[in-house]
């Protein structure tokens, strides 16, 4: 059995009437041995970010993120989760624990094992928007972040992307 999401107009709703932010608890849940097929559209933003929860099974989960400035400043990991993100507009600088960056734009991807720590920048002019796939290693473990010395990682830091959003009316990535 196929569904089909003609459109995620619903976690758009969702964006709107949480103050721009939706949890994964929004995402339509893919039944076992059936197809989930779903479009990719999100709001353009004038400042901040939004998370824009797109669809989830069991073991993976898929979210549109669009960010106008910033990125994830602070390094971090996810100690109990796989995760990759494919950049669909934009372009950012990604950085590892060591240092080493690399900048990866439209069409190209990175792949992030759990406990790998992490940060990236917005390095494009435009918005930068963001699929990014992830895997919990062990589906009894909760998902989480990680600060470099170990510690529970709640937040992104004070930077351009913890600003609310502020959305271009009218205007979407799709």
């Amino acid at each position: 059995m196929a569904t089909k999401t003609p459109d995620n107009d619903m976690a758009l709703d969702s964006v709107r009437d949480q103050n721009y932010t939706s949890t994964l608890a929004d995402a339509p849940v893919t039944a076992k041995e059936s197809l989930h097929f779903y479009k990719l559209k999100g709001p353009l933003l004038d400042q901040g970010r939004v998370n824009i929860p797109v669809s989830k099974s069991e073991h993976m989960a898929v979210v549109l993120k669009v960010y106008a400035a910033g990125g994830e400043g602070e390094l971090h990991a996810h100690n109990y989760e796989d995760h990759s993100f494919v950049v669909l507009q934009g372009a950012a600088r990604f950085c590892d624990r060591e240092g080493e960056t690399q900048e990866i734009g439209r069409n190209e991807a990175v792949m992030i094992p759990a406990g790998t720590h992490y940060s990236f920048e917005i390095t494009s002019e435009d918005n930068l928007v963001l699929l990014r796939f992830s895997c919990p290693i062990d589906s009894n473990v909760p998902w989480g972040r990680s600060a470099t010395d170990g510690s529970k990682f709640l937040s992104a830091g004070e930077g351009p992307e913890k600003l609310p959003a502020i959305i271009r009316d009218g205007e979407f990535f799709e």
